[in-house]
């Protein structure tokens, strides 16, 4: 579905204004735009656009995004970094559980016939499509928080004041910017000593294409 947001004249939130299901069209039809004037179409369309937004979170930034990517984080740390490594002792314990739940999601939840089969709307052989194809698209720092408020537009406090998830968000990121920057920072006073780290060069290079500057 295609969503048209806007913040109303007199300031607030985001509100939804116009929402077309099928914007491509679906089997040689063009489908109409819904408004809130709309009543029960306008109802049913927002429920449509849940349902389908639901089902991309748990298949991208749910499974594909979090879970996966975070287990090839671990396995790299795991296999680059020495146990005594400043960056190791710093990531571990972000990592505890991680091959247990992911291992326990593929037995009962990713499966054939399991939980996302009978839950999410696509079949589980589409779900694990939709994820990889997800994966494709994604780039880490893309990601970083404040990049990504830039990328989707909604960075600027004048223009959107209230959005809660911006700001919430960008507290918690600062704090744990804080906290990481004088740690790494007390390991590596430059660059020269980023480059000259074999263990943390081997750990990037795993990610090549993944992680850019």
């Amino acid at each position: 579905p295609l969503v048209l947001f806007a913040v109303p004249r007199r300031g607030g939130s985001l509100s939804p204004v116009a929402i077309q299901l099928f914007p491509n069209g679906y089997k040689d039809a063009r489908y109409p735009v819904f408004t809130p004037r709309d009543g029960t179409a306008w109802l049913a369309a927002k429920l449509a656009v849940g349902a389908a937004d639901g089902n991309v979170h748990e298949a991208i930034a749910h499974l594909g995004t979090t879970h996966l990517v975070q287990e090839a984080f671990m396995l790299a740390m795991n296999n680059c970094l020495a146990q005594r490594h400043p960056l190791h002792r710093l990531l571990a314990p972000h990592f505890e559980g991680t091959v247990n739940i992911n291992a326990a999601a593929d037995a009962a939840l990713v499966s054939t016939d399991g939980s996302v089969d009978h839950l999410l709307m696509p079949t589980i052989g589409e779900t694990i499509r939709i994820s990889a194809q997800g994966l494709r698209d994604w780039n880490f720092n893309d990601e970083i928080f404040p990049r990504q408020l830039e990328r989707r537009g909604v960075d600027d406090s004048d223009l959107l004041r209230d959005y809660p998830y911006r700001d919430d968000g960008l507290l918690v990121w600062a704090a744990l910017e804080q906290w990481v920057e004088g740690y790494v920072h007390h390991y590596y006073a430059g660059d020269g000593d980023v480059v000259a780290d074999s263990e943390l060069q081997a750990f990037a290079a795993t990610f090549d294409g993944l992680i850019h500057p």
